[in-house]
C-alpha cells in the first residue's frame, strides 16, 4: 500500500523481472533472478510468475476461453490438458457462463475474473496484482478480492497486490506500506476479521499521515 508515487508499481515490475533495480536482491521461491540471463528471466517468468493488470489486457479477437487458453498453449501444454486446465479455473471463478463471450460482451469484473483465470491457468508461484480493482465498481471488486481470497485459500496461490485501497487491502494476509520508495511499517491479518483488519488498516494509514 502507499500513496501514488510512493514506489508500488515499480517494486512490482522489480519483482517481475520487467525493470531493473539500483540495489539489493530479489529472491523467488529461493532462487536469486539477478544472475539470469535474459533467455532465462524470459523463461523463468513464464514458467514462475502470472499478471494481472488492472486494464485486463485480454485479446478482443478471443473469446473468453480462448484468452485463458492462450498462455497454456504458450507454454506447450496439450489440447485436451488445456481444455480441462480452462475449464477448472472457470469452475473456480464462477465464469464457466462466459467463456464463449467476447471481451466486449463482457462486463469489467467477468473481464478480469477471465484476466485471473488465464494468469492463474499456468500454475504461477506468484501472482502479481497491480491495481486489479481500479476500474471497477464497488460490487465487481468485492468479487475480485473474494476470488484472490478463494485462489489463496483452495489453491495455495502466493498473491503480491499493488493497491491504494484500504478495503482491498483488507483482504489480504500481510500489507507493506510504502513511502518514497522505502518499506515504512507492516500489518499482519493473524487470523482477525476482514473488518477488524480493515481498521488496523485506516488505523495505520491515520498515524502515518498525522505524523507526516
Amino acid at each position: 500500500m502507499g500513496a501514488s508515487g510512493s514506489g508500488k508499481s515499480t517494486l512490482l515490475n522489480i519483482v517481475a523481472t520487467m525493470d531493473k533495480k539500483t540495489s539489493g536482491e530479489v529472491y523467488i521461491n529461493g532462487q536469486s533472478i539477478d544472475s539470469l540471463s535474459s533467455n532465462d528471466l524470459s523463461r523463468f517468468r513464464r514458467e514462475n510468475l502470472g499478471f494481472v493488470f488492472q486494464d485486463y489486457a485480454l485479446l478482443d479477437t478471443l473469446t473468453g476461453f480462448e484468452n485463458i487458453a492462450l498462455s497454456l498453449s504458450i507454454n506447450n501444454v496439450a489440447g485436451e490438458r488445456i481444455r480441462n486446465r480452462v475449464i477448472d479455473m472457470a469452475s473456480l471463478l464462477h465464469i464457466e457462463g462466459i467463456l464463449a463471450k467476447y471481451p466486449y460482451e463482457m462486463s469489467g469484473g467477468e473481464k478480469q475474473r477471465i484476466a485471473i483465470a488465464r494468469a492463474m491457468a499456468t500454475s504461477p508461484r506468484l501472482l502479481l496484482a497491480d491495481e486489479p480493482t481500479g476500474a471497477l465498481d464497488s460490487k465487481s471488486s468485492q468479487t475480485i478480492l473474494e476470488s484472490f481470497s478463494e485462489l489463496h485459500e483452495k489453491r495455495g496461490a502466493s498473491i503480491l497486490m499493488v493497491s491504494h485501497d484500504p478495503f482491498a487491502s483488507s483482504f489480504a494476509e500481510r500489507v507493506l506500506f510504502l513511502s518514497d520508495g522505502k518499506n515504512v511499517g507492516e500489518l499482519l491479518r493473524k487470523g482477525k476479521s476482514r473488518k477488524a483488519f480493515y481498521e488496523d488498516i485506516i488505523g495505520q494509514m491515520a498515524e502515518k499521515e498525522a505524523s507526516r
